[in-house]
């Protein structure tokens, strides 16, 4: 895989995907061939930091649907602040 983007959209439409996200975020992360700062994003549950690294590509004509959207914020649920 070669984008945020399309591993985003691959957790969002293939329930395996997201079902490996889940047991393992860093080993499907890596597998994904993701950069350290993508890595250090999703795995913060910081959804600002995540999108923030989408804008290059959305300007490209590859903007997200709407369910990569809803797949952030799960992952911030997930695996975000635990202080709550």
């Amino acid at each position: 895989m070669s984008s945020l983007l399309e591993f985003l959209t691959e957790l969002s439409t293939n329930s395996e995907s997201l079902e490996n996200f889940s047991r393992d975020p860093e080993g499907t992360i890596d597998a994904a061939g993701l950069s350290s700062s993508e890595k250090e994003a999703l795995l913060s549950g910081e959804s600002d930091r995540v999108w923030n690294l989408l804008p290059s590509e959305m300007v490209a004509g590859r903007f997200p649907p709407p369910n990569v959207t809803i797949t952030i914020t799960l992952i911030v649920i997930k695996f975000g602040n635990t202080a709550e």
